[in-house]
């Protein structure tokens, strides 16, 4: 039960990368939501898959996280990025309106700066509980960088028309 209360924590053991194992979860999951945008028969179906995909690594995240604090020596531990794999399908959930390439990039950048600089609100979601507290920060940094993501989409759209 460990191997796989590891596997799911790490990622896959992604988040054993020596250099910015945050940086690589989320890497891993725009991977994943590039192979699902490509492989999924319509825009429909593709966002679906992802907002699976973001409930069931919130659902990893409260599973491991009693444990991956336990087993890895503390609090929200680096080698824990499911919920940067989290945080990242939610903030690319459900936008539109641009290349696919756009976004998975603009993503990226911007649910990795949230997720860093942890302006409020975002900082007070550390406080929760276990796997709550790991989770939640980074479901918030997903929401901002999808917010600010749309209005720089809407933005661009009405500068370039």
């Amino acid at each position: 039960m460990n191997r796989i209360r590891r596997l799911v924590a790490t990622g896959c053991y992604i988040g054993y990368c020596p250099v910015a194992p945050g940086t690589c979860g989320t890497l891993l999951a725009a991977g994943i939501y590039l192979a699902v945008i490509w492989a999924a028969p319509s825009y429909a179906y593709a966002q679906i898959i992802i907002a699976l995909l973001a409930a069931l690594a919130l659902a990893g995240n409260v599973w491991v996280g009693k444990w991956s604090e336990r087993n890895f020596g503390r609090k929200d531990p680096q080698k824990v990025v499911v919920d940067e794999m989290l945080g990242y399908f939610v903030a690319v959930l459900f936008i539109g309106g641009a290349a696919w390439w756009i976004i998975a990039i603009a993503g990226f950048v911007l649910f990795r700066l949230f997720d860093i600089v942890k302006p409020w609100p975002i900082k007070k979601f550390e406080r929760l509980p276990a796997g709550w507290g790991v989770a939640m920060d980074d479901f918030a940094a997903g929401v901002m960088a999808n917010v600010v993501l749309r209005l720089g989409l809407l933005c661009w759209g009405a500068m370039s028309a």
